[in-house]
């Protein structure tokens, strides 16, 4: 085990025995039920946690809605929508990994921007995330660093090679801005924590997780279509809040409720009470 190794494990959020995504660990469950159910057909979709707007990339991968309100957003030339970030709903940022192009649209989803990341001479990102200084956070897989840039593509500050400081080389597929930290998921082996430097610091040893959202200081997690919460004040395992089978496919948390894509289908849902 490397030194930096020995530093994560010490760091350590919390751990599944074996760290193997388990079901079974948990010993509470919150049962959920529907309240809501947003028409449509969806392959993907982002929600402004605390101001309610919903944003769905239809199924032809290229149109972006934003509801309850009737704007729409299409761009045919850069391929399909790969990502969308709603974290500040006055300026999406949307991530076409094909083209390697990001778009920048306001409130009414009008375009006010957009960043050609090659032209900027960087390559091969695979996950794409706003600041919490509003700029923008990515992982590249050419030198295999963590970036911070401007929305000009000048560069702020940089991890080092994680080639050099891991066993393994990783692949991060999401990453999320949040509190003081950079959060980025490797679907093999966890969720990384990153400080402001864009410095390795901490480390959540997970397999099977496809996604996941931090909201109120929990991170939500999806993973083999079931919902895990992970609690970063206690670094414990809160519980397993429900299970569809196989059919969850993102979950976002909002003050109105947690937010899930079931199939094609996305469902509001809220704790069930008693009575």
């Amino acid at each position: 085990m490397t030194s930096l190794h020995k530093i994560i494990f010490s760091l350590v959020f919390g751990m599944i025995p074996g760290m193997v995504f388990s079901f079974v660990y948990q010993k509470d469950t919150i049962k959920l039920e529907p309240i809501d159910t947003l028409l449509g057909e969806y392959v993907y979709f982002d929600a402004d946690p605390y101001g309610g707007n919903v944003y769905g990339v239809r199924q032809n991968e290229t149109t972006l809605v934003k509801m309850p309100s009737s704007y729409q957003y299409s761009n045919k030339n850069f391929g399909d929508l790969h990502a969308v970030d709603a974290t500040n709903p006055f300026e999406l940022l949307l991530f076409y990994k094909d083209y390697q192009r990001l778009v920048f649209l306001d409130r009414t989803l009008a375009e006010v921007g957009d960043l050609d990341l090659g032209a900027q001479g960087v390559w091969d990102v695979k996950a794409v995330c706003l600041s919490k200084s509003n700029d923008l956070w990515l992982w590249e897989e050419v030198g295999f660093t963590l970036q911070k840039i401007n929305k000009q593509g000048a560069l702020l500050t940089q991890s080092r090679d994680l080639r050099l400081l891991l066993d393994t080389i990783p692949h991060f597929v999401r990453l999320q801005a949040y509190s003081d930290r950079v959060y980025a998921l490797d679907e093999n082996s966890g969720i990384y924590s990153f400080d402001i430097n864009g410095q390795l610091d901490a480390f959540i040893p997970l397999t099977d997780i496809r996604n996941f959202f931090i909201f109120q200081n929990k991170i939500f997690m999806v993973g083999n279509g079931h919902l895990l919460v992970y609690n970063l004040a206690s670094h414990n395992f809160d519980s397993l809040l429900i299970e569809y089978g196989t059919n969850i496919r993102e979950a976002r948390p909002t003050s109105k409720g947690v937010l899930l894509l079931v199939k094609d289908k996305i469902i509001l849902y809220k704790e069930k009470t008693n009575g």
